[in-house]
Formats: structure tokens, C-alpha cells, sequence
């Protein structure tokens, strides 16, 4: 076997192999006397048709099996030989194969690139002082006890700002019903025995608002004005007017001691459970304060490293960042074609992450090599836990998603990124 290496980049190569003639000619017979098993030909019994005539009759079944046979086994050989891994094979040219001759065929590849390492321990980072607040606990502590509130029916009052309301409602644009001009707005359009909860997020912007001083029963007209980012791309910017009727009201009651928060939280007083909160929004702030440092740290080393990428690698990173993009915003509620408009950013604001994110994983999995950093199996369990509580799945389920090997392998690139990157924070210097 002769091969041949062109570096058309300093990611991408072509190998050409050269398979002898003897090897091409012997495989060829070879699928020939295959062939010659199963093929019926009118006038000779099975397995007794001469070669030549089995030849004639099937040249181009037997070239194609015959290449398919020698292309990976040689390709393979010839990795092996030069001792190359590729990331992505781009494509394999078609040699012919002819009686006499060797097969030549060119493989163009993806290679990881070299990465010369700057000085990556010791790096300077500005910290930033984790302080949690008196108002910050007590805050938590309101929202604790929120949670243990009810809301119950009420009558002889109007709507107050806090309240909870059942509302019967539509809307019309120019004199024509929203849900009739539009009919993918849902809900926007109109609904009845529909609960709004007043003081936070409107869906329909000013609608429950409109409805403060309100009684049961009582019918208002209310202008609405759609901001221009609204997820409904048809309502953006647009003015409507919404009849709504108030149907039921009901009012936040608060707890009317806290023995029971008390009791599920398994503390005996105020005090210690204040304190216990204290050290969850310490710990939790803490946390953002090490993410914020660990993003410092990748920018430090995506300026100070000049790597070459490779260009498929990029692509399928692209792909996967525009994807996930999509996805969250179909889940906000944005429309397929409010998402085409954007295409354009969309595209741009992909692919500079992309490459940014394979930059980076080269120089962090180098870093791992040079510091002999790994993933161990039962860190990859955890995660697959940890991902499974926080989607309230089983982890059987959530570890089928990753049973595909590429799947595992990301996850696995994506634990050993997050080791490096807090292997390289405990030997930062950090200024506070």
C-alpha cells in the first residue's frame, strides 16, 4: 500500500491510498466466485456459470462490491500507518477498480489541530466579594411563607391589585375578533372562566390591570397596547380593544402562624430557618460568582490562544447552537416566522459562539492532557442524575438519551471542560 498526504489546511488533509494491483485483483475474484454462488443464469446450474460470463454480466455490481470491500479496510490500515485520528471524514473519492490496475482513492479528513498552550496557571482574575444582606433573607423568608398562602373566593368588594380573578374576555382589532383574524393567537384572541393573577406578568399586557375597582359581574372595555417585541410577531406593535367580565374574585391569605413552615422545614424557630436561608443564598451566590470567574477564565484563554479549527467541527457545532435556539424560543412562544426574520442574527450570533466553544474545548482538553485531568465513570453517573432530578425523570430514562456514543462523548467533553476550568480557578490569582 502507497500513501500520499496533502495538508490542504492546518485541520484538513487528503489522503490518497494506493491498494496494489495483486490485492485488487485477488479480492476481485474473490466477490467474482460470490457472485458465481447465487447467480442464476439460464443454461448452467448454480455455481457453475463461468466466471468470465458472471463478469460480464454483473461488472458494475462486482467493481462496487469489490471497492466497498478494499475502501475501509485500507482506509483504516492507512490511519493506523500514519498514525491520524480524525475528527470528521469529509468525503472518499470513487477509484475505479480495473483487472491490473491499483485502486487509488482519496480520503479528505478533519484532524484536531495542534494547540500551543499559553501560561495558563497563575492568571489574574478580579473577584467579586459574596455579601448576603438582612433584606435578602427577609425577602427569601416572604417568599417561603408566600408559598403556604391560599386564595379564597370573596364577595361584596371589587378587584384589588393582588388579587386572583376569573375573567370571560375577547378581543377585536379595527372591529374584527382577534381569534378570527388571527387564528394562531390562542388565548390572546379571547377565552372565558380564564384566571389572571394581578400585581405580576400580564399575558395580555394591561388586561387584568383594566380590571383594578372592578365587581363581579362587571363588563369593561379595555384598551390594549402590544409592545413591539411581543412573542405574538402578528400583535407586535398593534393596538386592540378587549371586552372582559369579571366572573369570580379571590384574595391572597396568608398563613396565620408559621408552625407549619416550621415543621416541613424541620427547624424549631424563625431565627434558624432565617439562618439556613442565609447560608442557601450565600452558597447560591457563591455559585454565580464562580461561573462569572470560569467565564473570565475562558475568555483569558480564547485570547491568548491561537488555534486553527476545523471546519466541519464548526459546522456541527453551528447546527447544534441554531437548533437549541430555536427550540427555546418555539417554547417562548415565538413563531416560525418571527424566528425566520431573525435568521440572519440568529446565524451570526451561532456561529461566532461555535467557534468560540470549539476554540475552547481544544485548548481546556489540551490543558486536561498536559495536567492529566480524565473523567471518571461515576462522575459521568452523577450528571446523568443530576440532569435527571432536575427534569423530575428517572435516571434510566435520561441515560438512554445519551446511549448514542456521540451523545456520550459531549457529555463526557462537557464534564472535562467544567473540570479544567475549576482546575484553573484554584490556580488563579484572585484579587477581591
Amino acid at each position: 500500500m502507497k500513501i500520499s498526504m496533502e495538508n490542504v489546511s492546518a485541520c484538513r488533509k487528503v489522503l490518497r491510498i494506493e491498494v496494489p494491483e495483486d490485492v485488487v485483483d485477488t479480492e476481485y475474484g474473490q466477490v467474482i466466485k460470490l457472485y458465481a454462488k447465487s447467480a442464476k443464469i439460464p443454461g448452467f446450474r448454480a455455481g457453475k456459470t463461468p466466471g468470465t460470463l458472471i463478469e460480464k454480466r454483473y461488472r458494475k455490481e462486482i467493481e462496487k462490491d469489490t471497492r466497498d470491500r478494499l475502501v475501509p479496510r485500507y482506509y483504516q490500515e492507512a490511519l493506523s500507518q500514519e498514525k491520524i485520528s480524525p475528527i470528521s471524514v469529509i468525503s472518499v473519492s470513487d477509484g475505479p477498480v480495473t483487472a491490473g490496475q491499483p485502486l487509488v482513492f482519496d480520503v479528505t479528513l478533519d484532524v484536531t489541530p495542534e494547540v500551543t498552550l499559553p501560561t495558563y496557571k497563575g492568571l489574574s482574575l478580579a473577584g467579586e466579594a459574596v455579601a448576603v444582606s438582612d433584606e435578602q433573607v427577609d425577602q427569601a423568608f416572604s417568599e417561603l411563607r408566600d408559598r403556604y398562602a391560599t386564595y379564597e373566593e370573596v364577595a361584596g368588594r371589587t378587584v384589588l391589585d393582588a388579587d386572583y380573578i376569573r375573567v370571560d374576555y375577547e378581543g377585536r382589532m379595527q372591529d374584527e375578533l382577534i381569534a378570527d383574524k388571527f387564528p394562531d393567537s390562542t388565548r390572546v384572541g379571547g377565552g372565558s372562566d380564564f384566571w389572571i393573577m394581578l400585581g405580576g406578568p400580564e399575558f395580555i399586557p394591561g388586561l387584568g390591570q383594566g380590571l383594578v375597582g372592578a365587581a363581579i359581574d362587571e363588563t369593561r372595555e379595555i384598551d390594549v397596547s402590544f409592545p413591539d417585541d411581543f412573542t405574538l410577531s402578528d400583535l407586535a406593535g398593534q393596538l386592540a380593544r378587549y371586552t372582559a367580565t369579571v366572573r369570580a374574585i379571590r384574595e391572597k391569605r396568608m398563613p396565620e402562624n408559621d408552625d407549619d413552615l416550621l415543621k416541613v422545614a424541620g427547624v424549631e424557630s424563625i431565627d434558624a430557618l432565617k439562618e439556613r436561608l442565609r447560608g442557601e443564598i450565600t452558597a447560591h451566590a457563591e455559585s454565580q460568582e464562580k461561573g462569572r470567574l470560569k467565564n473570565e477564565l475562558a475568555d483569558l484563554l480564547l485570547k491568548k490562544a491561537d488555534v486553527a479549527l476545523p471546519e466541519s467541527l464548526v459546522q456541527r457545532e453551528q447546527q447544534r447552537i441554531l437548533q437549541n435556539i430555536v427550540r427555546e424560543n418555539m417554547a417562548r412562544g415565538v413563531s416560525r416566522d418571527e424566528i425566520e426574520t431573525q435568521k440572519d442574527q440568529l446565524f451570526s450570533a451561532a456561529e461566532s459562539s461555535s467557534q468560540n466553544r470549539v476554540k475552547l474545548s481544544f485548548i481546556l482538553a489540551k490543558i486536561g492532557e498536559e495536567e492529566s485531568i480524565a473523567v471518571a465513570d461515576d462522575e459521568v453517573r452523577a450528571r446523568i442524575e443530576q440532569i435527571a432530578q432536575g427534569y423530575g425523570e428517572s435516571y434510566e430514562r435520561v441515560k438512554a438519551q445519551f446511549e448514542n456514543e456521540e451523545a456520550m462523548a459531549g457529555l463526557r467533553d462537557d464534564l472535562l471542560m467544567d473540570k479544567v476550568l475549576d482546575f484553573l480557578l484554584e490556580n488563579a490569582k484572585i484579587k477581591t
